[in-house]
């Protein structure tokens, strides 16, 4: 994943994690040093706000990113997640 992410920020290709983790994935990023290949990370738990309700956290990734749904796109591992960012009309290469 490190390397695809790597090839787009290489490219001056906005990327970014939207999470519904909790601070684990800050602990992470403290072993690992990640966060550095994305221009930002968006974890619903400071959000407050979570991928399994409904679309809303989309379109506040999208607003904060400035970037039009059509634009951008979404790359998951949980199906209910990927329905839900369809819906915001987010692209699904995979």
């Amino acid at each position: 994943m490190l390397e695809i992410v790597t090839q787009r920020y290489d490219q001056n290709i906005l990327t970014a994690i939207l999470s519904d983790q909790t601070d684990w994935l800050d602990r992470l990023n403290n072993k690992y040093d990640f966060f550095k290949y994305f221009d930002r990370v968006f974890n619903s738990f400071y959000l407050k706000q979570s991928k399994h309700n409904g679309w809303k956290i989309y379109d506040t990734v999208l607003n904060e990113m400035r970037v039009p749904a059509h634009s951008a796109f979404f790359i998951g591992d949980n199906e209910n997640n990927k329905k839900r960012s369809r819906k915001r009309s987010l692209y699904h290469p995979f």
